[in-house]
């Protein structure tokens, strides 16, 4: 097996080290809250990290995991918790419509999770818990006006 990075993974992994060290943590030392940029990553459409994941068809990037993996690693390399945000919104939100949604959820969904128009929302609370793991709601269907 061969696990040296694509020409094109490559580039990616440069270009995207030159952005977060200009950008993102422009003053390296120790990777600290102050550290980190306060940037809103929904500027950076150029690279279009809130659309890694996205098909380009969708208005995303289409990237395969190994470039995604790179560029969340030279991320956080700079700042971690942007690195989380941007890791965030295309695992849980952009992925997962792509992967499992129906054509109508993605025709909706997917062209509004890319750069512009980033609108990434959970909501892992039960009243007064935050802690994903003492979850108690579950899902169950519901009658429908035809059935």
């Amino acid at each position: 097996m061969d696990f040296k990075p694509s020409e094109v993974q490559a580039l990616t992994r440069g270009m995207v080290r030159e952005f977060s060290e200009k950008e993102v943590n422009p003053a390296p030392r120790r990777p600290t809250r102050s550290r980190c940029s306060r940037r809103d990553p929904r500027e950076d459409g150029q690279l279009q990290i809130l659309g890694l994941l996205a098909p380009a068809d969708a208005g995303g990037a289409g990237v395969d995991t190994v470039t995604y993996a790179i560029v969340i690693e030279e991320l956080a390399r700079a700042c971690a918790s942007t690195a989380f945000v941007v890791e965030a919104h295309n695992s849980q939100c952009i992925f997962p419509i792509a992967a499992f949604g129906s054509d109508d959820q993605k025709g909706r969904f997917l062209p509004s999770c890319p750069p512009a128009e980033a609108r990434d929302a959970r909501g892992p609370r039960e009243r007064g818990r935050a802690d994903l793991g003492s979850l108690n709601t579950t899902a169950s269907p519901t009658a429908t006006a035809s059935g």
